[in-house]
């Protein structure tokens, strides 16, 4: 590696590739220039999440390699959920200079992402306080669609039609408000917060523990929170059309984690006792923020799903129907406060209603009055 005279250190949370952007820059020179003179390779593109060369950037940047790796790459992400052994091993692969970076770092911020991500706000703190900008690593998480800091969308930098080439994986500059566009969450924004500050919580945890510890934890959660059981165990069928349902199906192909809950589902694979399945930190995330905000189970009751002891209901479908009215006035009002259009079906969804109302309507005769009146005097109408 030749002798860097100056070579810039990370900001914050910054990604390597975003360090070498910078790096070109401050020196006036090329990337092939500087991934030359750091690598050994004549490279003329990387991606932003690179993990390959990290003893020769320390170097460099003047950086220990530990720093390096857990805070200006997505190895922390992509290890939260193995085990201390497998991480400790993977950290050891990385950070020995006679090895290539792991392909499973290099673009895990890509999968189910439409593009390079920022935030217009911490855009702005960038260049108050450094006098420039920068690729965050929390924001170029898979399915992160707010800024964690500031609960706003973020920006996509442009469109990555085909993710599977390596040139449309990276980068070539910093973030530029000019040619980005808002992105557009397809999954209510209260579940997109919760994805965005589990993710980021991934990149700041250490410990690690048995991968099967976390499975079981679901398990015990899901009990807790009153699940049904079939025989000895948990609903599998019902829990993976509900989850399905709650995140919907354009969201979970958009993420690369689409599945058929008839047909070994992955949500239902994570409740199996003892499973020696490995699950990629994005389904972590998904199960973690499903179950931190399902705190009152909307069930579809179908009898193709469950088996249902015999007996009388276990709703009171008179006191669900009185507090679904009550759940819909206070969001009209909220909405009409804030001049806030929103289609009747997406309103329902986010206050946890659709599935019920969908399935027994005929049981909820105030709801399905004043859905009609809604419907009725100005709010779009949508298929229920």
């Amino acid at each position: 590696m030749a002798r860097f005279y100056y070579f810039p250190r990370p900001y914050p949370d910054e990604l390597i590739g975003s360090l070498i952007l910078r790096a070109c820059q401050h020196l006036g020179t090329s990337f092939t220039e500087i991934t030359i003179q750091l690598t050994g390779y004549k490279k003329s593109h990387l991606p932003l999440s690179i993990s390959s060369w990290l003893p020769q950037i320390a170097k460099a940047s003047g950086m220990d390699e530990q720093e390096l790796l857990w805070e200006h790459t997505v190895f922390p992400y992509v290890t939260r959920f193995m085990s201390q052994m497998e991480t400790t091993r993977l950290a050891a692969d990385l950070l020995d200079g006679n090895k290539v970076g792991n392909a499973a770092l290099t673009q895990p911020g890509l999968l189910g992402s439409p593009g390079h991500r920022f935030c217009l706000l911490c855009l702005q703190e960038d260049l108050a306080n450094f006098g420039e900008v920068y690729w965050h690593r929390e924001h170029n998480l898979p399915m992160v669609e707010l800024c964690n800091r500031h609960n706003i969308p973020l920006q996509v930098d442009r469109p990555l039609i085909n993710l599977t080439t390596r040139r449309n994986s990276a980068v070539d500059h910093l973030p530029k408000p000019q040619t980005a566009e808002p992105l557009k969450p397809i999954i209510p924004i209260y579940i997109a917060r919760e994805i965005s500050t589990i993710s980021a919580e991934c990149l700041i945890v250490r410990n690690r523990k048995r991968p099967v510890d976390w499975c079981s934890n679901y398990r015990s959660l899901l009990r807790t929170k009153g699940f049904p059981q079939q025989g000895i165990g948990l609903a599998g069928l019902l829990f993976a059309m509900t989850f399905e349902e709650t995140l919907g199906t354009s969201f979970l192909r958009q993420a690369r984690l689409a599945f058929s809950p008839r047909n070994q589902p992955w949500p239902t694979l994570m409740l199996r006792e003892l499973t020696n399945i490995r699950f990629s930190t994005p389904k972590h995330v998904l199960m973690k923020s499903y179950l931190n905000l399902l705190n009152v189970f909307e069930l579809v009751l179908n009898k193709d799903a469950i088996y249902l002891p015999p007996g009388p209901t276990p709703r009171d479908y008179e006191e669900l129907d009185a507090g679904y009215v009550r759940k819909i006035n206070e969001a009209i009002h909220v909405r009409k406060k804030g001049n806030i259009r929103i289609e009747i079906a997406q309103m329902l969804r986010e206050l946890g209603i659709l599935s019920t109302y969908r399935h027994s309507r005929d049981k909820l005769p105030k709801t399905k009055e004043l859905i009609s009146k809604l419907r009725k005097y100005g709010f779009p109408e949508m298929q229920i």
